[in-house]
């Protein structure tokens, strides 16, 4: 499908920073997740809850590859490398090839919250609040009894740190190669 200008009224004081706005799918269901790898140009979206469409964007316009469907709502959408992740919070995450060919299953307790990709490993935060490292040989490794944390509730990942928010609104990050003078050390994790 050949991608044409959204054409849509804009206020006279509304500042647009883009050219055009282009349509490059028109869904049957409600998009409830998005995900695009700038590595690859592939876009991947939940129309409904369940199914899961891949696609690749290429000069205004979006291929669709694959339309998967999911036995239990998806609650994120993830690249890693060149897989798409899909999580829910009842299994746990699926790993896609770009065709769209199921390659591994990997069962969470309590099933996944959120799923973030850092470098070759996968940074997970499950449905119980513990915080779990995958290795690419999909082994997780759990950093919450490694450095004894508790009711996680958010996690946000950078190049050398992974940040958490605690239930009772601490904010630590972990590191093994955290900069000294940034925070505290409590033996492997650090209070900002």
């Amino acid at each position: 499908m050949r991608a044409r200008p959204f054409q849509q009224s804009l206020p006279a004081d509304c500042m647009v920073l883009t050219r055009e706005v282009f349509k490059l799918v028109e869904p049957e269901g409600k998009v409830s997740n998005l995900v695009y790898s700038s590595t690859t140009s592939h876009l991947a979206w939940v129309e409904g809850s369940k199914r899961v469409f891949l696609g690749e964007s290429q000069k205004g316009s979006c291929q669709t590859i694959a339309n998967i469907l999911q036995e239990n709502d998806v609650s994120l959408l993830v690249f890693h490398h060149q897989n798409l992740i899909v999580g829910n919070e009842i299994e746990g995450l699926m790993m896609y090839d770009f065709n769209g060919a199921l390659l591994d299953k990997l069962q969470i307790d309590a099933g996944v919250v959120r799923c973030i990709s850092w470098g070759e490993f996968i940074v997970l935060l499950d449905g119980l609040g513990q915080l779990q490292l995958i290795g690419p040989d999909l082994q997780p490794s759990s950093l919450s009894t490694k450095y004894n944390l508790e009711d996680i509730i958010d996690i946000v990942v950078a190049s050398d740190k992974i940040y958490v928010a605690l239930q009772d609104g601490c904010l630590l990050y972990t590191s093994d190669a955290a900069d000294e003078g940034l925070g505290v050390d409590l033996g492997g994790r650090r209070i900002i």
